[in-house]
């Protein structure tokens, strides 16, 4: 279990033995995002359909992983408690099967957004690193 001041991690999940860690995922999540934009970046210039199915790939990959540490994530048990976060049901205690139909699908939403933005947030100011960096090479091949 890897203890926090609030809450543990389990550390025989899968996503440990694949990640080995927080910091080598940050890695592999902004280098693949590196690589998407750089052939994102080649499919636009060149208008391959090759390019365009990596890069598409890449895009799978990266979901596919962060879905993967989410999933990781979900796991996490708060101090003093013995059930993990994903057992707690949303409007659990609620006498109406609506509420807790939509605070559920509130729960979920909420987490695709902040997923989306942050994936689009990193893609966004990588791309703009990539077409800066091949501006510079640009003006200095004149």
């Amino acid at each position: 279990m890897w203890k926090f001041r609030f809450f543990e991690l389990p550390d025989d999940h899968g996503f440990i033995y694949s990640a080995r860690g927080l910091v080598d995922g940050y890695f592999k999540v902004l280098s693949w995002l590196l690589i998407t934009a750089t052939f994102q970046i080649i499919a636009e210039t060149s208008h391959s359909a090759l390019a365009w199915a990596l890069c598409v790939l890449a895009y799978l990959m990266i979901f596919f992983y962060l879905q993967a540490f989410v999933n990781w994530l979900a796991h996490m048990r708060w101090r003093g408690s013995g059930r993990a976060i994903r057992n707690f049901d949303p409007g659990q205690n609620s006498k109406h099967g609506l509420v807790r139909r939509l605070s559920a699908a509130t729960v979920a939403a909420t987490g695709t957004l902040l997923w989306l933005g942050i994936v689009f947030g990193v893609q966004a100011s990588i791309d703009r690193t990539v077409t800066a960096i091949v501006e510079v090479q640009r003006a200095k091949a004149k």
